[in-house]
């Protein structure tokens, strides 16, 4: 079942991660960016610096305590993000054919064209309750080699909404 922006999706456990990536997709991309999305979460070796992060934030640690259980091991994404987003997903095995041979960006775009970038999503930290939850977002373009820039967003329920509360990355221009 597909989600439309219109129409809100009911809201189980089970879907809070979908909800989550769409919620942090409003932000960061406009409606007419066509974006690709790894169907992988991308791992972290290192800690990401939540102490100054949950500071600023205002949350529990929870979230970001089940964060760092996952961050480490990735997993696959649940493909249906729904409707009013330009999107298509990339395999693990596609990217590496893509990246690894000679050509890689220019690879890239001959087969995506239209893409603004390339993203992978972490695995989601959430509370007990599933009313908090931290994720991380990784940006690849052409013009930022090595691994990307990884950006991490604090987001809330509200009346059985994902609301972005903070994040440091920039919200896209519409």
């Amino acid at each position: 079942e597909n989600l439309n922006l219109n129409e809100p999706a009911p809201i189980t456990n089970e879907n809070d991660s979908n909800l989550i990536y769409r919620a942090v997709l409003e932000n960061v991309i406009s409606p007419d960016d066509f974006v690709v999305i790894g169907e992988q979460t991308f791992t972290e070796e290192t800690e990401p610096d939540f102490m100054f992060l949950w500071k600023s934030w205002n949350i529990t640690m929870q979230p970001y305590d089940d964060y760092n259980r996952k961050r480490t091991t990735s997993m696959p994404l649940n493909k249906d993000l729904g409707n009013g987003f330009n999107y298509s997903f990339l395999s693990e095995n596609e990217e590496r054919r893509i990246f690894m041979n000679s050509g890689g960006w220019s690879n890239f775009y001959r087969r995506f064209p239209k893409a603004k970038n390339l993203i992978h999503f972490s695995s989601v930290g959430f509370n007990a309750a599933h009313t908090e939850a931290v994720v991380g977002i990784r940006t690849q373009i052409q013009s930022e080699p090595g691994r990307g820039i990884t950006k991490h967003f604090c987001l809330i329920k509200v009346e059985n909404k994902w609301k972005l509360l903070r994040s440091s990355y920039p919200k896209a221009s519409q």
